[in-house]
């Protein structure tokens, strides 16, 4: 009898709310605004901690995964980045607006941006302005039926 290697493949569908502070803190500091190339419909957020519970929970209850091999967890919570900029802002007590970027404008800002902080690159720059652009030719797609 030959063994079964079983995997799971956890896919995280959802913004990181992190990424606001990483991605946008000058923008919002010195100017009040929060660009980026995503559209302004609502999608799922997230923050790192909860995927870490959702691993874990996958770790020690994968029956509880049984539609995998990939798993596309996403958050009960949908914001649009207009009330992603509002939420922000009323907690940090400063009016912002959401502005929107082409997917190469916003690519650019995040190189310029990564000097000094180790956190951002080209390579996540490359990835997080293709999910934009990716969640804009969905919007743009006809449903499926």
């Amino acid at each position: 009898m030959m063994d079964v290697f079983r995997c799971l493949h956890l896919r995280i569908a959802a913004a990181f709310l992190k990424n606001n502070e990483m991605l946008h803190r000058r923008e919002i500091r010195e100017e009040g605004v929060i660009r980026n190339a995503f559209p302004d419909i609502p999608v799922s957020w997230i923050c790192g901690e909860d995927c870490a519970r959702i691993a874990v929970a996958a770790l020690l209850s994968p029956e509880k995964f049984a539609d995998g091999p990939a798993v596309y967890p996403g958050s009960p919570h949908q914001y649009t980045q207009t009330e992603i900029a509002d939420t922000i802002g009323g907690f940090i007590g400063k009016s912002l607006r959401y502005e929107s970027l082409s997917k190469q404008v916003w690519h650019d800002s995040i190189v310029t941006s990564s000097v000094g902080d180790r956190r951002v690159n080209a390579d996540m720059a490359h990835h997080i302005a293709s999910v934009a652009a990716a969640l804009i030719r969905c919007r743009r797609s006809p449903p499926m039926r």
